[in-house]
């Protein structure tokens, strides 16, 4: 069941797979957003679900791989296997080469692409909600990759959860705060909080543990190689999950 709009500690540990004391611990020490009322700490789900997407991008490896397992990650709508490009992430959402040179130019061509799976009801409604999160703080990540996706969940703009993913040989200046160009770019649309958080915790994993990714990506040549490569390393960590 999705978490409700406000709730307490229990539910906020049980969601996180951790102990209530741990989250109270947490929260007196001021690591997590909260609110006491009625003597009680008290969470609303928008601010859990950005501090949790805070996490996910500064957590190792390992801490990733736990999230995965957690109630929260384990609830979402993707497929039961936990393979994004099963049923999230389409042949026909690819795009090898980017043609963009602008953030903005990305941004229409990688909602260009994720209408190609007929999931995207009102393209222009998330394309403008792409920009006003971007406007708010990039997305793009060091070593060349880029997550972009809306501020708030689109359950009205897409019939389902679906991705794009885009790959530019060149780079293009996307704001990652080391500096550098991005090459890689996954847009995420998500119609729950759930199935957002995983998808990003999955692709954060993906990008830091196979070292050669984005390397084999930039040169693989195609769309059709460059969804080979992103499932090969995929199926590579479902059977260390199940090691």
């Amino acid at each position: 069941m999705p978490l409700s709009e406000q709730f307490g500690v229990d539910e906020l540990a049980k969601w996180l797979a951790m102990d209530a004391r741990d989250v109270s611990k947490m929260v007196s020490r001021g690591k997590l957003p909260a609110r006491r009322i009625g003597g009680e700490w008290r969470f609303h789900r928008s601010e859990i679900t950005q501090w949790i997407e805070s996490e996910l991008h500064i957590s190792s490896c390992e801490e990733l791989l736990r999230f995965e397992g957690t109630p929260i990650a384990t609830q979402s709508h993707k497929t039961p296997g936990g393979m994004i490009c099963d049923s999230v992430l389409l042949p026909e959402c690819v795009v090898y080469p980017l043609l963009g040179k602008t953030k903005a130019s990305v941004l229409r061509e990688l909602v260009a692409a994720a209408a190609n799976s007929y999931r995207v009801w009102d393209s222009e409604a998330v394309l403008k909600a792409l920009q006003d999160r971007e406007n708010l703080a990039t997305t793009a990540m060091g070593s060349g990759v880029a997550f972009p996706h809306p501020g708030k969940r689109m359950a009205d703009e897409i019939s389902e959860c679906v991705m794009a993913m885009g790959v530019t040989q060149a780079g293009i200046p996307f704001g990652a705060p080391d500096g550098g160009l991005t090459h890689l770019f996954f847009l995420v649309l998500a119609t729950d909080d759930a199935s957002h958080l995983a998808i990003l915790a999955r692709l954060s994993r993906l990008t830091r543990s196979v070292d050669t990714l984005i390397s084999r990506l930039k040169d693989c040549g195609s769309p059709h190689n460059a969804m080979e490569l992103l499932r090969e390393a995929e199926v590579g960590f479902e059977i260390e999950n199940q090691g």
